[in-house]
């Protein structure tokens, strides 16, 4: 306890030392050019000019660049030459979904399939993925639809 007492009286010593040597440094009396040497004198209205020549630089070169929330513009299209036929330009066709993995079972069946190189959840007949509806699920293949088009995907074992 008393080597506690001893420390805290100890740690107390210090700090008045140092805080005294910094009042003494701070209002002791200094040269005149060492005074100015050592701080520039604070002007506000110097700071003041600076921060608007900032901001007018800053919205300047801010000026000419695109805001990042439009929308992008619209894709140009290039003219129809006079006497040649534009060419109608097909879509590509919706790609064909793969399925992942199969879960066959006489009850309850289910089935994960790919679209778009994204996989689906476990889906039983009936339920729909990406507009893909799932018609018929058996252990050799499962067939889908969407809108008019209907595949068979068969199993292939890998």
């Amino acid at each position: 306890m008393w080597v506690g007492l001893a420390v805290l009286v100890f740690v107390a010593a210090v700090l008045a030392f140092i805080s005294t040597y910094a009042v003494q440094a701070v209002l002791a009396p200094q040269k005149e050019g060492a005074a100015q040497a050592q701080a520039p004198v604070y002007s506000w209205q110097a700071d003041t000019a600076r921060v608007r020549q900032k901001n007018v630089l800053l919205v300047n070169a801010a000026a000419g660049e695109r805001n990042p929330f439009a929308p992008p513009p619209a894709p140009v299209r290039p003219a129809a030459r006079a006497g040649r036929e534009t060419q109608a330009v097909q879509a590509a066709p919706e790609p064909r979904p793969a399925w992942t993995a199969r879960l066959i079972d006489r009850i309850d069946s289910r089935i994960r399939i790919s679209v778009n190189q994204t996989q689906s959840d476990w889906l039983h007949a009936g339920d729909t993925y990406q507009g893909w509806k799932i018609v018929k699920i058996t252990e050799n293949a499962v067939t889908v639809s969407k809108g008019e088009r209907t595949e068979v995907l068969p199993w292939v074992a890998g």
